[in-house]
């Protein structure tokens, strides 16, 4: 160790350097020669493990620790001929090795990681796994690093010893996997394209708005929904009810008693809490009884059994059923109001159609006498739509800030909130037909 020391200090370095120039051209050429040599034993190598029919994860990590230890074995010969003392070196290099054991700990941890991977095969090269972010094409396993290849051609290079304690999905372990898919079906389209869809009994579920609100208001037909029940049952496909908007809206029994059709499952949002955030779903026994603690199926929410919520929401169902004419109530206001907009757009030359279900109903600002679908909602002028958002804003009057969403109307809004709300929709479409007449 004290030699070493004394030997890396200039004066006896240059001096050696001095003394042994012709030994170090040969090291250069031996290098040089070794280099050459290992690329024809590397190929050789290949071969044979190819040929042995090893496992491509063992035979790349095998690959480089033969590398490392090729080099190892060329740096002490080297060292020998230049007559250095090579005990000297490995002491020094045992010392260090401490030293460097501590502050290299996380390459030490990758090498680990690499025999885990190697011992206990969670996954092989040319397995599809998922990691983090990436997914991809395991393309070797290395002393310290995995490396993928993603569906982009992007070079993923991860840690060993990262990957060996993080989860991971390995998506060709088994032979038999499951693909989620998701087809979609516009609304009120030819029945024919779901009996299409739906035709080989393969389709899970449907799962429809009944009363779509998050496009604007789309009038469902009734015979549609009858349709898509009966081609369910025939299939054997569950039919779900997204009933969180139009849920208590329309009648206390939601869209299904509105339209007297029965899904598999319903969704019901904040409506059954008074408006407190709250979910819930429901439907036939033979599902909910798959659902812990009957069945095996769990199910957890945060805010589940939340006191505050229930409560709200018993108090309004509660007076839902007992001022049943409520509904009756909220369907003529809604059809004055939408009546009055329609004159407001006729007098002022706006291009509007008005969609409304119940207490429900959308402006769409359209040139159409009927918007049936998302195609047709998003023809929509949505500049027409932003002068009458901000001059209803302006005035103290709130509405949906954007043209694909619902007016609701509550029993609160009395006929004196209307026509104020009517007479500042009066602005806002002459303004409208200001603008569109330049």
């Amino acid at each position: 160790m004290k030699g070493f020391k004394e030997f890396l200090e200039w004066e006896n370095l240059s001096r050696f350097l001095k003394e042994n120039a012709f030994k170090i051209i040969i090291m250069i050429v031996i290098f040089k020669i070794a280099k050459y040599v290992k690329k024809h034993i590397d190929k050789v190598i290949r071969v044979i493990l190819d040929k042995s029919r090893i496992d491509k994860s063992v035979a790349s990590f095998l690959m480089s620790l033969y590398s490392i230890l090729y080099y190892i074995v060329l740096t002490y010969v080297l060292i020998d001929i230049l007559g250095i003392s090579t005990s000297s070196i490995t002491t020094f290099f045992s010392a260090a090795g401490i030293v460097l054991g501590i502050a290299f700990k996380e390459i030490i941890g990758n090498f680990g990681g690499g025999l885990i991977i190697l011992t206990f095969k969670p996954f092989k090269v040319g397995d599809m796994i998922e990691y983090n972010k990436y997914e991809g094409e395991v393309k070797s396993i290395e002393m310290f690093y995995t490396k993928m290849k993603t569906p982009q051609n992007e070079l993923v290079i991860i840690p060993n010893g990262i990957i060996t304690n993080t989860e991971l999905r390995n998506m060709t372990n088994e032979k038999v996997r499951r693909l989620d898919m998701i087809v979609g079906v516009s609304y009120n389209s030819d029945i024919k394209k779901v009996k299409e869809v739906l035709k080989n009994k393969d389709v899970a579920c449907v799962i429809i708005e009944p009363i779509p609100a998050n496009m604007g208001v789309i009038e469902t037909h009734k015979k549609f929904l009858q349709e898509l029940r009966k081609i369910t049952e025939e299939t054997g496909t569950i039919l779900i009810f997204d009933d969180v908007i139009s849920g208590f809206r329309l009648a206390l029994g939601g869209a299904q008693e509105f339209f007297g059709i029965t899904p598999d499952l319903t969704t019901l949002g904040k409506i059954i809490g008074g408006g407190y955030p709250v979910g819930a779903f429901g439907g036939k026994r033979e599902i909910m009884d798959l659902v812990a603690p009957v069945g095996r199926v769990y199910h957890a929410g945060t805010l589940s059994g939340n006191p505050i919520a229930s409560k709200a929401g018993f108090a309004t169902i509660s007076y839902l059923k007992e001022n049943p004419n409520i509904y009756k109530e909220l369907a003529e206001n809604t059809n004055y109001l939408v009546d009055n907009i329609e004159k407001l757009a006729e007098k002022y030359k706006v291009d509007v159609c008005i969609n409304s279900m119940g207490s429900l109903f959308t402006i769409f600002f359209v040139d159409l006498e009927k918007v049936e679908n998302l195609e047709d909602s998003l023809k929509a002028n949505t500049e027409n739509f932003s002068i009458y958002f901000n001059t209803m804003l302006d005035n103290g009057i709130v509405v949906p800030p954007s043209q694909f969403e619902a007016h609701f109307l509550s029993i609160a809004h009395t006929k004196k909130e209307l026509d104020r709300t009517l007479e500042v929709m009066e602005m806002a479409f002459k303004k409208i037909g200001e603008k569109n007449a330049k």
